[in-house]
């Protein structure tokens, strides 16, 4: 007779929760980040376990090593994008504020995780409540460089972001079949970074960008995502902002802080 295959290792976990559940067969457990043990649970625990959280993922075929590593790393991602939204508050704490761009610094300096804080906050333009001026001065007394250099550009990208966001906003819900439709495909749109590049490479929409996109397994599941990306992504051909090029030591520059 052939031999029973094992249960294959699927892993549930999320930057936000800072936790992984794992899913063997008939045994589940959990681990949160900072702790070195798995503890057992329920399947019935696994929604208080992430509670509120929105970027679930799933994760089959890694070992339990493998699975935590991804979860130290959407962990970081997220522990990034709250700290830099800590630094943009008006009203956070002043002592707060100090400690999110001491930690920042060295976040946003890896890639990935630099990445992953300008795909969202490119989604949005920043509200009435955030303060660029007030967030530059911590970067300048912290000497946080990188962070300085990233704050400088967004601050100066609003009027690309507003463009980007209001046409998304316009598109119509029959393109998507439902409002849940667009909602779901916004989240990949943000997550993917296009918010971001229509920004900064809307010149290559239809020569790189639209074409990449739809080699995306994960867009591709929407049945109408060719149509839509002409629709939203076609009005910015000619609309563009080319990164420039700014060596660290020239950015901390007071003019930037008015």
């Amino acid at each position: 007779m052939p031999r029973r295959r094992s249960p294959q290792l699927r892993a549930l976990l999320s930057g936000q929760a800072g936790v992984v559940v794992l899913l063997n067969g008939s045994t589940c457990l959990f681990r949160r980040v900072g702790e070195v043990e798995l503890q057992p649970c329920r399947p019935d625990d696994i929604s208080y376990l992430f509670g509120d959280a929105t970027d679930v993922i799933s994760v089959v075929g890694k070992s339990m090593e493998q699975a935590f590593r991804i979860l130290e790393s959407e962990w970081t991602h997220d522990r990034a994008l709250h700290l830099t939204l800590i630094l943009l508050d008006r009203d956070a704490h002043l002592r707060a504020k100090r400690v999110a761009a001491e930690a920042l610094e060295e976040l946003v300096a890896v890639p990935p995780t630099r990445q992953f804080v300008l795909h969202r906050l490119y989604a949005w333009p920043l509200p009435a409540s955030a303060d660029v001026a007030d967030a530059l001065e911590f970067c300048r007394d912290t000497r946080s460089k990188v962070l300085w250099g990233m704050l400088v550009t967004l601050r100066e990208d609003q009027p690309q972001i507003r463009t980007v966001r209001d046409r998304w906003d316009l598109l119509d819900l029959q393109l998507f079949g439902t409002a849940r439709g667009k909602h779901l495909f916004e989240r990949m749109a943000v997550a993917e970074g296009m918010f971001f590049s229509l920004c900064h490479r809307g010149d290559r929409v239809f020569g790189d960008l639209i074409p990449q996109w739809l080699n995306n397994p994960s867009l591709r599941e929407f049945a109408s995502c060719k149509q839509v990306l002409e629709t939203w992504a076609g009005a910015f051909i000619h609309f563009t902002k080319s990164p420039a090029s700014v060596a660290q030591l020239d950015l901390f520059d007071v003019r930037a802080l008015r």
